[in-house]
This record gives C-alpha cells, sequence and structure tokens, in this order.
C-alpha cells in the first residue's frame, strides 16, 4: 500500500485464491480510480469511487493523521473482546464520511480492530466490514501490523501479512496513475 495523505492510495496485492495466482491492483488519485485484476480492467465510478474516498480516509485516520481536524467527532463505543483481549472503542464520524470504529488493546493501546460500513467492489452491496490486526511487528522504530484478518459481514475474506513498510518523504505522482 502506497498512501498520500489526505487523499491517494495505491494497492497492489499478490494473492493465491484456490490455487490461482491473483494480481489486483488499486489506485485513487484523489479524484479518478482504477482497479485492475491479472489483465481485467474494473470500472471505478460512482459509489465505487465515493468508496475509495472512504477508505483513503479510513487509512489515513489509522495512521493517526488528521485527528486535529476540527470536523472530526469522537465517541466512546465502550470496550469489547477483540481476539479474546480486551479492548476499548472510539467512534470518528466527520460530515460526508461514514462512521468509523477504531478499538484498541486496553494493555498494549495498540490498534486492535477497524470496523466500518463498506461497498463490495463486485456486489456494489454495502456490508460490515473489520480489520482484525493478529500480530504487530517494529518496523523502523515503529510498531506495525504484522498480519490482519478482513471479515465482511462476520465471514472472512482474506488474512494480510504486511512484509515490508517504509516512511517516504515523497512520493512521485506517476505512483497514482491508470495501471
Amino acid at each position: 500500500i502506497t498512501l498520500q495523505i489526505p487523499g491517494k492510495f495505491k494497492e497492489v496485492m499478490d494473492m493465491s485464491v484456490m490455487g490461482q495466482a491473483i494480481k489486483s491492483t488499486t489506485v485513487f488519485n484523489g479524484k479518478e480510480g482504477w482497479i485492475k485484476v491479472n489483465d481485467m480492467e474494473i470500472p471505478v465510478k460512482d459509489e465505487l469511487l465515493d468508496e475509495f474516498k472512504q477508505v483513503v480516509h479510513m487509512m489515513a485516520l489509522g495512521q493517526f493523521s488528521n485527528l486535529k481536524d476540527k470536523a472530526l467527532k469522537f465517541s466512546l463505543l465502550g470496550e469489547v473482546q477483540v481476539n479474546g483481549k480486551p479492548a476499548v472503542g472510539v467512534k470518528i464520524s466527520k460530515a460526508g464520511q461514514k462512521d468509523l470504529d477504531f478499538y484498541f488493546d486496553k494493555q498494549t493501546s495498540l490498534l486492535a480492530k477497524t470496523e466500518r460500513r463498506a461497498v463490495d467492489f463486485q456486489s456494489k452491496q454495502e456490508l460490515t466490514e473489520e480489520r482484525i490486526v493478529t500480530s504487530y511487528q517494529e518496523m523502523n522504530g515503529r510498531m506495525m501490523p504484522k498480519r490482519v484478518t478482513v471479515n465482511r459481514d462476520g465471514k472472512k475474506m482474506m488474512d494480510v501479512e504486511i512484509v515490508e513498510a517504509r516512511s517516504l518523504e515523497k512520493i512521485d505522482d506517476s505512483e497514482f496513475v491508470q495501471p
């Protein structure tokens, strides 16, 4: 994932689905978006473009960026269990954005889970998406997620392993062009 706050991202995934190798590239340049799966291009318009705006907002907040934005409203959700450990939830709201729920491990204070209403790229139906951090690693002096499980409407969609993370001073605009 390449993230340029406040509004651009690129996500490249190499996956194996039922023994089939799949490469997926998703790009949002702040105005336009593209999805390419292997050699197939998926049009990104209307509700999918709105979803990209929601995703980049969630990613920026997940990096704890823009938290001083006066338009953000925070409210406590209370305590829940995430992976069998107590966590405290905070709802983050902003006009024009869907609410985001962040849950923090009570012992480590690290992000344990995010939850939001999302739009499925294929069916274009709205669903509940959870991203549960199952392990952390230290990278560049910072604790970063190592493994994340993504659930959609309570069903596991995928397990993700983050192999490398870097902070870049500048990201070239060519990173956010149509794949």
